[in-house]
């Protein structure tokens, strides 16, 4: 991705990078999971806070792909904490 991006001169300035949306519970259980933890986390159905970086400008500038949640290089492993 950095050789894409460094080889596009009309790139500059802050640009939005994002990946696909992950709801901060499923990314806090995939931290929780990658770095050995072992925290109790508590999901609050109440709490709704909407704060998604939107990087479609980047990727129909560089044609490059948004990596999902299940992409090898998205890192962590996928188990679901609960207790």
């Amino acid at each position: 991705m950095i050789a894409a991006i460094i080889s596009r001169a009309s790139l500059h300035g802050i640009w939005h990078v994002s990946s696909e949306h992950i709801a901060k519970y499923d990314l806090l259980v995939r931290l929780n999971d990658a770095f050995d933890t072992h925290t109790f986390i508590e999901k609050d159905g109440k709490l709704r806070c909407g704060r998604s970086l939107v990087s479609d400008r980047f990727h129909r500038e560089t044609g490059l792909t948004r990596p999902g949640q299940h992409d090898p290089h998205f890192g962590g492993r996928t188990r679901a904490v609960s207790r």
